[in-house]
């Protein structure tokens, strides 16, 4: 029995002499730490952002900590590395102080980074020579530092001393010339009292090859069902690449283009800006219209090269002709036409034929007529579309423009002088080609999608589609728009004055 006591102290005694070594021997805790010359950081006005190791003090390894507080335009978060501080620009014409403070989770000792951030300083600098080819834009831009109180800027082209030219009054001058040469352009800008005046040249080269003043590419061709549509050998083994290579050389001969009925479009290109001349139109649509008789208005649309990519996938605005604001016109209508699920000639005249929808604020369905045979003007469903374009073709955002078209019966009204009478600017197949000036165009007509006018430097790209929707009666095809050609008026040499379309 002693010994069965003695055993127990023994392990007793033991047990406690354990637990109390224990106790004792405490957990080391390494205190975080940062680089002396990072703990004062002097960003400039433009701003900058920081990576900042943050280390235990006994073996360089990342230890864990949180971020307590920090200006709010210096925007501090722990990351894999340590922290990161994202000093935002300083706008104003004061110095200013701030700190970051962060906190170790396992000592509760703190760190503070203090910031300090110049003032800025208005300043603007600019290249002092570019270089250029003629009818290609060069986007100038100048450096800006500080002037942040509503500045105001002015390009002016000084080649010639006594004639200086007013090119611009943004900060960013879209360059554009039609001739060979150096140019000389001052830039000035003013913000309250302070003012900065800047010079630059550019020099500007011709291309290897001269351009032409014609339609260079078709991107789309993208007809609506209507008549004598697949004429010009269209069949429906060809693909689109065919089918454009096909209208490029009808185009060049300037042959007639048909587009179908409402929204149906053409997309092309030309090989250089076409540039957008103050007080002056700039480029031509010619048609198959005759004055008089088959007026039949499309809708132009123009686009920029802005990316630069030679393509057009860039934002597209509308030349508003004499007749955007008329209240019978109506903007922002979806088109659908359906393929008809029977052949042509089991349709009798005056059958529900081809069915469309048109969507606007109120939807509605209605069928293109069966024309009388023999006269070659029913609607046709274009051969050549593919997927589901073999079904239906649709259109968005279109512009419809009132009818041109005065019905007696079933016939046009050819003694009424109303009908087809054309519009008097700013469409394509309006009148007829003989009239240089109303066939003319300027790119200041141009507006986006809400009305507004836009300021183009020039354009690449032409869209055209037909901008009306109307019946003819049984006897003649839907007043389906047209194209022969596009035309730069400036390489033309011709000088036509414009009108303010407001």
């Amino acid at each position: 029995m002693k010994k069965q006591l003695s055993l127990l102290l023994m392990f007793t005694l033991i047990f406690l002499g354990s637990a109390c070594s224990d106790d004792d021997e405490k957990v080391p805790v390494y205190e975080f730490l940062i680089e002396e010359e990072l703990l004062t950081l002097t960003p400039p006005a433009l701003g900058e952002s920081y990576s900042i190791p943050v280390t235990s003090s006994q073996n360089n390894t990342r230890i864990d900590f949180e971020v307590v507080s920090f200006p709010e335009w210096a925007s501090s978060t722990k990351d894999l590395t340590g922290l990161t501080i994202e000093v935002q620009e300083n706008i104003n014409r004061v110095k200013r102080e701030g700190t970051v403070i962060i906190k170790q989770l396992t000592s509760k000792k703190s760190i503070e980074i203090k910031i300090i951030q110049q003032e800025v300083e208005d300043n603007a600098s600019l290249k002092e020579n570019f270089n250029a080819s003629t009818y290609k834009v060069l986007s100038i831009e100048p450096t800006i530092i500080g002037y942040s109180n509503s500045p105001q800027y002015q390009w002016t082209d000084i080649t010639t001393d006594d004639k200086p030219i007013i090119l611009g009054e943004a900060k960013d001058l879209p360059f554009i010339v039609e001739k060979a040469g150096t140019y000389k352009l001052k830039f000035h800008i003013k913000d309250g009292n302070i003012e900065q005046t800047l010079y630059t040249e550019v020099i500007v080269g011709q291309p290897e090859e001269p351009y032409s003043e014609k339609i260079a590419k078709v991107f789309e061709y993208k007809p609506a069902p209507g008549w004598k549509l697949n004429e010009h050998g269209f069949s429906a083994g060809d693909t689109n690449e065919s089918i454009n290579n096909k209208i490029e050389a009808l185009l060049k001969d300037e042959k007639t283009l048909r587009l179908g009925d409402f929204g149906g479009h053409i997309i092309f290109g030309f090989d250089h800006t076409i540039i957008n001349k103050e007080g002056l139109r700039d480029f031509r649509i010619t048609s198959s219209t005759n004055k008089g008789n088959n007026t039949r208005p499309g809708i132009i649309m123009v686009s920029f090269d802005a990316n630069g990519n030679g393509k057009p996938d860039d934002e597209w605005y509308e030349i508003a002709g004499s007749e955007y604001h008329n209240v019978q016109t109506i903007h922002g209508l979806d088109i659908t036409y359906y393929k008809p699920t029977e052949p042509l000639e089991s349709y009798k005249p005056g059958d529900n034929y081809l069915k469309f929808d048109l969507k606007n604020k109120i939807d509605s369905t209605g069928y293109i007529l069966k024309k009388f045979n023999g006269m070659g003007a029913d609607a046709i469903y274009p051969l050549w579309y593919r997927g589901k374009l073999e079904e239906e073709v649709s259109f968005t955002n279109l512009t419809r423009l009132p009818s041109t078209i005065v019905m007696n019966g079933m016939f046009p009204d050819q003694s009424s002088d109303k009908n087809y009478k054309p519009f008097e600017y700013g469409y394509a197949c309006n009148l007829p080609n003989s009239d240089k000036i109303g066939t003319a165009i300027d790119i200041s007509w141009a507006v986006d999608t809400k009305g507004n006018k836009v300021n183009l430097p020039g354009i690449d790209f032409v869209k055209v589609y037909t901008g009306t929707f109307a019946e003819r009666g049984l006897m003649y095809g839907e007043p389906n728009s047209d194209i022969q050609g596009a035309f730069d008026l400036h390489m033309l040499g011709e000088e036509i004055k414009t009108i303010d379309n407001e």
